[in-house]
């Protein structure tokens, strides 16, 4: 159970998105710990929904996922100890439904490759890119707002 709830974020009105007509967001996610991806995930999700209804649809969010982050985000589990493995679940719970809402997600390779993550093995909703830092440069050099999760 959040601690907010989810129809109050929706439905409050924020003095700071008055008068934009569109939000540009970058997220440059790297955490790595599996019960803090999962709460930002969540966060982040309720942010989205939150712009989402106080500017209607002309809202771009886009999370970049580099460096150790990247071993949560596949299907493949080994090398975490089974008590993770239900959080593990829930961040690609998380990210099939923030995909679904309309958000776009990037995986870094340069990272998954660090970190021998096969390419098959990457959860099919994030969209595999050679440089997540390249992507990040080039959103904020678009004007995309920069939130940073390290």
């Amino acid at each position: 159970m959040s601690l907010i709830s989810i129809s109050k974020i929706y439905s409050q009105e924020f003095k700071s998105l008055e008068g934009l007509e569109s939000i540009n967001t970058i997220v440059d996610f790297r955490k790595d710990n599996p019960q803090e991806v999962a709460t930002y995930l969540n966060l982040i999700h309720q942010t989205y929904m939150g712009v989402k209804m106080n500017i209607n649809e002309n809202i771009d969010f886009v999370i970049v996922f580099t460096g150790p982050v990247v071993k949560l985000l596949c299907t493949n589990k080994d090398g975490f100890p089974s008590e993770e493995h239900e959080t593990i679940d829930k961040i690609a719970e998380h990210i099939t439904a923030m995909t679904k809402d309309g958000m776009k997600m990037e995986i870094c390779l340069y990272a998954t490759n660090a970190f021998g993550i096969e390419s098959d093995s990457i959860l099919p909703e994030l969209e595999q890119i050679l440089n997540g830092w390249l992507s990040v440069i080039g959103y904020q050099a678009k004007h995309y707002s920069l939130l940073p999760i390290y």
